[in-house]
């Protein structure tokens, strides 16, 4: 699997950052979380730590388009997290039923 963050040098994904501890309001299921500019991803364990990377490389590529570590438009990025926007991601399609059945569940 090829992914553009290995393309891309490291000052350009300074927006995104790893967490050692998981939001406490997420859903236990949820083990991996990453952000950029702000916004969480979140993946479930059985998802591939790449997979996940590649998700927010992504969003950072989303936000920050010509690269230079200041997202292009800073409402877009008060927009998603004024509202807590977030990703979530599963390594199958019921890994992301079971995240909905934990959401609805708490």
């Amino acid at each position: 699997m090829h992914s553009l963050c290995v393309l891309l040098p490291t000052a350009a994904l300074a927006a995104v950052t790893s967490h050692t501890t998981i939001d406490s309001s997420a859903p236990a299921i949820l083990t991996q979380q990453l952000s950029s500019f702000g916004v969480d991803l979140f993946a479930t364990e059985n998802t591939p730590a790449a997979a996940l990377q590649h998700a927010a490389c992504v969003m950072d590529q989303y936000l920050d388009q010509d690269r230079d570590g200041v997202a292009d438009d800073p409402n877009v990025v008060s927009a998603l997290t004024s509202l807590s926007a977030a990703m979530i991601m599963g390594a199958t399609e019921s890994d992301v039923e079971d995240v909905f059945d934990a959401i609805d569940d708490s």
